[in-house]
């Protein structure tokens, strides 16, 4: 059984248990007035339908949830991948993109999938690149998975032959 699961049943058993506490006390304290009983009723039906409703949205999400950190050493690009939430995520897609430089030389594309990422856990992702170009280039690295939302950073750098230089 999920979290989730065992939150929700331990808040609708906690409204349960207080809707009936109120309505024995109302009770006894209004029996014998009828019109007082009736609103009495009506006021406790209300709550019984919004405590729920409440306890519902207060709940934080028990799914998977991504960051990265990319960082270029020696000619190689490195993402760090990290679940930092509190379940596995599934199919994790990453891509990097380069683009721009000197009149567009550089565009460069790579992307894979990882199968699963278990929560307070890394992966890197890194691959060789040997691009030549001059001027300023942007690198965008996406992440996502199935059960996640998706994670876009980018950085700009400059490309000055075979060198790289990353802006922090």
């Amino acid at each position: 059984m999920l979290k989730t699961e065992r939150i929700l049943g331990c808040l609708a058993n906690l409204a349960n248990f207080v809707a009936r506490f109120i309505y024995q006390i109302l009770y006894r304290i209004m029996k014998g007035r009828k019109n007082m009983k009736k609103k009495l009723l009506g006021i406790l039906v209300c709550m019984l339908l919004v405590v729920p409703v409440l306890s519902i949205t207060a709940i934080a999400n028990d799914g998977p949830q991504l960051e990265l950190e990319i960082t270029f050493e020696r000619r190689s690009l490195k993402v760090v991948i990290r679940n930092v939430g509190d379940g596995d995520a599934y199919d994790v897609n990453w891509s990097f993109d380069i683009e721009d430089g000197f009149l567009g030389f550089v565009n460069y594309h790579i992307g894979g999938i990882i199968d699963i990422l278990p929560p307070a856990n890394e992966t890197s992702v890194e691959t060789s690149l040997f691009l030549f170009g001059f001027g300023l280039i942007e690198i965008t690295v996406t992440i996502g998975a199935s059960n996640a939302e998706t994670v876009t950073e980018t950085v700009t750098g400059l490309i000055i032959g075979p060198f790289i230089i990353l802006r922090e």
